[in-house]
């Protein structure tokens, strides 16, 4: 028999029972044999869901057998009476063209599928609600989404506090990308979050790897940390930023420490900053204090954000701000970041790392006209990115996919009114001219 892939399973038993279940995360980086076998070694170790995410031969290699791969899971379920989430891809037909669309394809003990979550290519419009939901017998309802869907969807308000999060996304800027933005997202909502890059909630979450497992509480996630992944140097992107505004980071006075605003139009961010430089200062990284308020590009989706930032830069360009390379010496002993959010927003710690970490982050709210966010931390080195994310959901419009879209700025109304303007100037003055033959 071969073997199965390295699967994280955890049996943990806790004196309030009901109240936590288990979960078992199949490596994303295994190769997948018999998938019986697999949740029969997750339900022996006390599993109650088993969660199988995007495995790498998944788009190439088993596209072709899609229907049969269901039916083994299907099977799977069944024979072992456990609840399995798994992540594949389906080849589909598109405009004449044949393309992947991603599901995330729920199996109830009874090895019956009780709901689909899809996304389809960039080409294909798909009616099928992108995050859906299930409820199971051990008392959970699970919301179920793709990655880029915690940054599209506004889930406040809604009763689940348990997510599987399935299915990458190209993340156009890296502070968004999953592996980044699951364990804030999980912060920020408190929630229990299910994903290939670990499992991110309130009791006794381990990471190995890339195998998570976990009992969880029921009732979501009241963890007040948040854990980082490090950023490999060599290959971080640039990101563009040519519509921030940004002002240098002055180390000399950030030894003593200094407060700065950086408004972007109408919406400012404050900045109170002390630091302490290793070494050389004049070799000292740079950074970048930076506000923003505007739209981002969320596959096909245009969503509207307002950003709060210290960034790390190869040197202040707007365009390649991200550092390329350097020496992060400097430690930041307090920064303090705080801005009046639009009503309507909701806000996310944004962090990036050069090691892998633990950073405890202060997130203070005072409700008024405006919502006043603070994201302040003490003694942080190996920051490449800390701010505050937010999302206005008012500012959202969804554009027509592989459309080519501009920002619009105020210059572009006010151009398009002149341009309006002119135009009813010729048609009055036309009906004008055929009113006065008229008499």
């Amino acid at each position: 028999m071969r073997s199965v892939i390295s699967l994280c399973v955890l049996c943990m038993y806790y004196a309030v029972g009901e109240e936590v279940y288990t979960v078992a995360v199949l490596d994303p980086n295994s190769e997948i044999y018999e998938y019986g076998e697999i949740s029969r070694t997750a339900k022996n170790g006390g599993a109650d869901i088993l969660v199988i995410p995007t495995q790498h031969t998944e788009p190439e290699t088993r596209t072709n057998s899609y229907d049969k791969t269901l039916k083994e899971l299907s099977t799977a379920a069944k024979e072992e009476r456990i609840y399995i989430v798994a992540n594949l891809y389906n080849s589909i037909t598109c405009q004449n063209r044949r393309e992947l669309s991603r599901h995330n394809v729920v199996f109830n003990r009874n090895g019956a599928i009780v709901t689909i979550s899809k996304k389809s290519t960039h080409n294909c419009n798909d009616t099928q609600a992108n995050m859906v939901s299930f409820a199971t017998d051990f008392g959970v309802k699970f919301g179920v989404m793709a990655e880029e869907d915690m940054v599209l969807h506004d889930v406040r308000g809604s009763d689940i506090r348990n997510y599987v999060v399935l299915g990458p996304w190209s993340a156009t800027t890296l502070f968004l990308s999953g592996e980044h933005f699951t364990p804030v997202w999980a912060f920020a909502t408190k929630s229990n979050v299910i994903s290939q890059y670990g499992v991110y909630g309130s009791s006794s979450i381990t990471r190995s790897g890339n195998n998570a497992v976990a009992v969880l509480n029921k009732n979501g996630n009241d963890d007040d940390h948040i854990t980082t992944y490090p950023v490999a140097l060599s290959s971080l992107p640039g990101e563009d930023l040519s519509n921030y505004v940004i002002k240098p980071l002055d180390l000399v006075r950030g030894s003593e420490g200094y407060q700065e605003s950086v408004c972007h139009e109408s919406f400012c961010c404050g900045f109170d900053v002390k630091t302490t430089v290793n070494g050389n200062i004049n070799k000292a990284l740079s950074f970048g204090l930076t506000a923003y308020d505007g739209l981002l590009d969320v596959e096909g989706h245009r969503v509207g954000t307002q950003i709060c930032a210290v960034i790390a830069c190869a040197g202040l360009y707007k365009r390649s701000c991200l550092i390329q390379a350097g020496n992060t010496s400097v430690i930041f002993d307090k920064l303090t970041i705080s801005a009046n959010f639009s009503v309507n927003t909701e806000h996310y710690p944004s962090i990036l790392t050069s090691t892998e970490s633990t950073k405890h982050i202060l997130f203070q709210k005072n409700f008024g006209n405006n919502i006043d966010v603070k994201t302040i931390i003490h003694n942080a080195d190996n920051l490449l990115r800390i701010g505050i994310f937010g999302r206005d959901y008012r500012k959202d419009f969804i554009e027509l996919q592989n459309i080519d879209t501009e920002y619009i700025s105020n210059e572009n109304v006010e151009e398009f009114f002149d341009y309006l303007w002119i135009r009813l100037r010729v048609l009055i003055f036309v009906v004008s001219i055929y009113i006065l033959e008229m008499m």
